[in-house]
């Protein structure tokens, strides 16, 4: 691993760059080529400053500095060649520079988890300056752009090239704009932690067949979830935390590889929806926190929620006996996850996380563990006892009961579940 400062220039001739530390008066014999083309110092300890030749090296195509201690500014480049730029995970600040709008062929930009401030233009990255670089046709070629983890501003567009776009955990203001409908190759959609508003695009669930992940959490989103009828890859679906309204829409259904369906703290509305028992691939489903009400019921389908391992409807309107034939059929709280650590992961750019009641204290999981199983039924209005069979689902971690309507005594087969961490059945 390399420690402190790069290299700075001492002088340069046609074939070679001449560096020397900045420590020290001594010329070291460090020899780079001056057409250099691909540089990775990724995941080191250097700091300080990027070194100013960087900027100058007029055939770079690759440069990643990625997860080092980088501070101050980006420069502006000299050249139009960058390809892929990763400045991601160092501790630089100022604003986006001019010159990366001038990178006709870059293809992949990773600022994020920086410092970065200012207003983004958005629209530059689809309208690059041609002139700049004497060429006479765009090439539109930019797949992956990630500057969330940064404080920028400015109003949300997209470029219809996109195959990541991750601007979260920003300042970014405004509607989603129904551009993004152009956007038809894109796969990852990342715009939570913002202060975005206004209604969803209808096109929302309907522009492109390679979505896997649309993360919209805390947001200002308000009007009705729009009909998903094209993103048959979905995967993860995060709309906690906005002012949605109206039904949970069952062209949902349509998603069968979804994964995580997050709609917690919202204005949703309506009796549980039975329907998402159908979903095969469904592990953690979110209804905390809205208008949901009637009793769970029983389930329609054969083998309803069989891969579900996080189930949270705490702080509805849900009534009657606590759902005893779900519990029957959550097959992956039974079985045991010994050996099977990891976390739930869909892409490079883009990580899950959900926030939990954990121990009486919401907690953010920046990454999902496969082995974390859990049940919320909290602030409810459930009745009558708990079932002896809730001892079944010995793969649990987390049990929470309380603010209900429970009677009876606690069943004894509790014990079963070694894997307990939590148990809440207070307020009963």
């Amino acid at each position: 691993m390399f420690v402190g400062h790069l290299l700075e220039i001492c002088t340069n001739n046609s074939t070679k760059l001449c560096c020397q530390s900045n420590s020290s008066n001594d010329q070291l014999e460090v020899s780079l080529p001056l057409y250099l083309e691909t540089l990775y110092l990724d995941h080191n300890l250097l700091n300080g400053s990027i070194s100013t030749w960087l900027y100058s090296l007029p055939s770079l195509k690759v440069l990643g500095l990625a997860m080092n201690q980088f501070t101050g500014s980006i420069n502006e480049f000299h050249s139009c060649s960058l390809e892929s730029l990763y400045l991601n995970q160092n501790r630089l600040h100022g604003h986006i520079p001019r010159s990366l709008f001038q990178q006709v062929n870059l293809r992949i930009l990773d600022l994020s988890s920086n410092s970065l401030s200012g207003v983004v233009e958005f629209d530059q990255f689809s309208k690059l300056n041609k002139s700049s670089c004497r060429i006479r046709e765009f090439p539109n070629s930019l797949l992956v752009l990630d500057i969330s983890d940064n404080q920028l501003q400015g109003l949300v567009s997209i470029p219809p090239s996109l195959i990541i776009f991750s601007i979260s955990n920003n300042q970014l203001t405004g509607n989603i704009p129904s551009q993004i409908c152009n956007a038809s190759s894109l796969s990852v959609l990342d715009l939570s932690n913002n202060t975005l508003n206004g209604s969803l695009p209808p096109c929302l669930g309907n522009f492109s067949e390679n979505l896997l992940v649309l993360d919209l959490w805390n947001n200002r989103l308000q009007g009705m979830i729009p009909i998903f009828a094209k993103v048959k890859s979905l995967s993860i679906l995060n709309f906690n935390d906005n002012q949605l309204e109206g039904p949970l829409p069952q062209s949902l259904l349509t998603c069968k590889k979804l994964e995580v369906l997050d709609v917690g703290n919202n204005k949703i509305n309506g009796s549980f929806p039975n329907w998402l028992e159908s979903l095969p691939q469904l592990q953690v489903l979110i209804l905390r926190s809205n208008r949901f009400y009637g009793p769970v019921g029983d389930p329609t389908a054969r083998f309803p929620f069989q891969k579900l391992r996080i189930m949270d409807l705490s702080n509805n309107d849900f009534t009657g006996h606590l759902p005893r034939k779900y519990f029957e059929s959550l097959s992956a709280m039974m079985e045991s996850h010994a050996g099977k650590f990891g976390y739930m992961e869909y892409s490079y750019f883009y990580i899950e996380s959900i926030i939990m009641d954990m121990k009486g204290v919401y907690t953010k999981l920046e990454k999902i563990p496969k082995i974390f199983v859990f049940i919320d039924l909290s602030r409810n209005q459930f009745l009558g006892e708990i079932p002896n069979l809730i001892g079944r689902l010995k793969s649990l971690h987390g049990l929470n009961f309380s603010h209900n309507e429970l009677s009876g005594s606690i069943p004894p087969s509790l014990r079963n579940l070694s894997n307990l961490e939590w148990l809440d059945l207070s307020s009963n």
